[in-house]
């Protein structure tokens, strides 16, 4: 196996998103901007959320036998105990984040998908298939509109943040490692040239991503590429944001790295 990670930070911004990969797993997290002026109750941030998160991921990665929902459930409930004390959790504006994992056996792969940053799978003589937590936002019903959109333990565009139970929303899945010929994981930042801007078929993309010197022009492209989701999360509007992918392929052993986008 390789894993490859390529990302493109936007210049002069606060880097909200994480990548780790390790031998056997790629950890994508996309952390929710906050609207501009707003009191989101915390004096940490998204970029302390996404990498205590992250931190807690990679460690319970290690025992392969626990389940994805579980090892998530159990990251979350270790973030809210480092600013249960000093921040206010009760607050629907903390800090939140997508996320999204694909973790590798010796014969099986298994994945999950919280919130909208996509895990794309292409099997063999298959089409690709991708794998997304999203769901619309109009379908949360009007207790969950009282919410900004995703901070609602509840509400089906779920991100991690201030409710354990959030990872019982995620969609998880499993598959037989012989079948798989490559997959990606990345940030709505890079999909979206896809299923939003049409800029791109899926197995295109991949082709992009698995080409040596065509992962950054493309990472570039992305960030040029103006948003077309404003209200996301009903936060603040995204402008430059950053474009983390990791993408894996069959060949040779993985590379370990974890650090923000930008800094792969």
């Amino acid at each position: 196996m390789e894993i490859t990670v390529a990302s493109a930070a936007a210049p002069g911004g606060i880097n909200e998103d994480y990548i780790i990969t390790g031998q056997d797993f790629v950890v994508v997290l996309d952390g929710v901007t906050p609207l501009p002026n707003a009191d989101y109750g915390c004096h940490h941030g998204v970029p302390w959320l996404v990498r205590r998160l992250g931190g807690r991921l990679a460690a319970g990665l290690t025992e392969p036998d626990i389940p994805l929902t579980e090892l998530l459930c159990v990251a979350i409930a270790d973030a809210m105990t480092g600013h249960e004390h000093t921040c206010d959790l009760a607050n629907p504006y903390s800090p939140s984040t997508t996320v999204s994992i694909l973790r590798f056996g010796p014969d099986s792969f298994d994945y999950l998908a919280l919130a909208d940053s996509p895990i794309v799978l292409q099997h063999h003589g298959t089409d690709p298939e991708v794998i997304t937590g999203y769901t619309r936002p109009g379908d949360a019903t009007p207790d969950h509109q009282r919410w900004p959109l995703g901070r609602h333990p509840e509400h089906p565009y779920t991100v991690a943040g201030i409710h354990p139970e959030a990872a019982d929303k995620a969609v998880t899945g499993r598959g037989d490692l012989d079948k798989l010929r490559r997959a990606a994981v990345m940030t709505d930042g890079l999909s979206r040239l896809v299923d939003r801007h049409g800029l791109y078929a899926w197995a295109g993309l991949l082709d992009l991503l698995e080409a040596d010197g065509r992962r950054e022009p493309l990472l570039l492209c992305a960030r040029q590429t103006p948003p077309c989701q404003p209200e996301r999360f009903a936060a603040s509007p995204m402008t430059t944001p950053r474009r983390p992918c990791a993408f894996r392929r069959r060949g040779v052993p993985g590379r370990r790295s974890a650090g923000p986008a930008g800094r792969p």
